[in-house]
């Protein structure tokens, strides 16, 4: 009895094996003893189907499958080298590495003739491109690593900058005179308070391109736009005439023109125009 339980209990095993379907994607790798795949492949590549036969002419013809298990790109070195019947090898121009940059789970075939009819075996060998150097898909994540180290770089400058300037504000009895400004030099002055009266201002400019960074404005939010107004962030200038766009404009005084700007547009005075925002 308990040898039947232990039979039915093997076959039920041996079934349910039979039922497991093999992963997908996954090469069964080489049992030939004449392929070498060199160790920084790992199992990445493998060889299948390896066939070798005599041609018509006599001559040793070699058929393989070349498989990429991977989902990204593999640039990959092959070569065949061939042997005589003694098992020495052949010297000839055509046993070269030749390159081959395969594409995500590509199955490439492979297909070499032996130089002379005197080659009784071969060996394949396999090992990671060094004429392609890097995959292309690896060369354009460190080109996009670089552009956004630059981009960051720009970035950073920019708003050190605007930082720089906005922390040297102006001060009663220091500093240069600007066009609210009364004094007998230019070492020593008065400004004329704005705001709330406790506030000394800069010096309007009047620009054809103007831009906001975060809180920031460029060069200062006594500044108006004649022209072309973009918003990284949401800082305010004096006046904006002409497109303004980006995301929040915010004007004190007058805007008119075309205002496209995804969180909003606010006027503090008057408006002629058209404004547009999701928000």
């Amino acid at each position: 009895m308990k040898k039947l339980m232990s039979a039915a209990l093997a076959a039920a095993v041996c079934a349910l094996a039979g039922c497991i379907a093999p992963p997908q994607n996954v090469a069964v790798p080489p049992m030939d003893t004449r392929i070498t795949i060199a160790p920084d492949l790992y199992s990445h590549v493998v060889v299948t189907d390896v066939r070798c036969t005599k041609g018509k002419v006599g001559h040793l013809t070699l058929q393989a499958n070349l498989v990429n298990n991977c989902d990204y790109p593999l640039a990959v070195d092959w070569k065949v080298q061939w042997l005589d019947a003694e098992g020495v090898e052949i010297d000839s121009v055509v046993s070269t590495w030749n390159a081959r940059m395969l594409q995500p789970y590509e199955i490439c075939g492979l297909k070499a003739v032996a130089p002379t009819p005197a080659a009784a075996d071969m060996r394949f060998y396999a090992r990671k491109s060094v004429r392609y150097g890097r995959p292309r898909f690896q060369m354009h994540e460190r080109r996009t690593k670089m552009n956004l180290a630059k981009t960051s770089l720009i970035a950073g400058i920019a708003l050190a900058l605007c930082a720089s300037a906005h922390a040297a504000r102006f001060e009663a009895g220091r500093g240069i005179a600007n066009d609210r400004a009364t004094g007998a030099g230019p070492n020593d002055v008065t400004f004329v308070t704005r705001g709330n009266g406790n506030e000394f201002g800069w010096r309007g400019w009047d620009l054809a391109i103007g831009g906001t960074i975060l809180p920031w404005t460029i060069p200062n939010d006594e500044s108006s736009v004649y022209g072309l107004r973009l918003n990284l962030g949401w800082g305010a200038y004096a006046n904006t005439y002409g497109i303004d766009a980006g995301a929040f404009s915010s004007v004190t005084h007058s805007f008119g023109g075309i205002a496209a700007n995804f969180c909003g547009n606010v006027v503090g005075e008057t408006m002629g125009g058209i404004q547009v925002g999701a928000v």
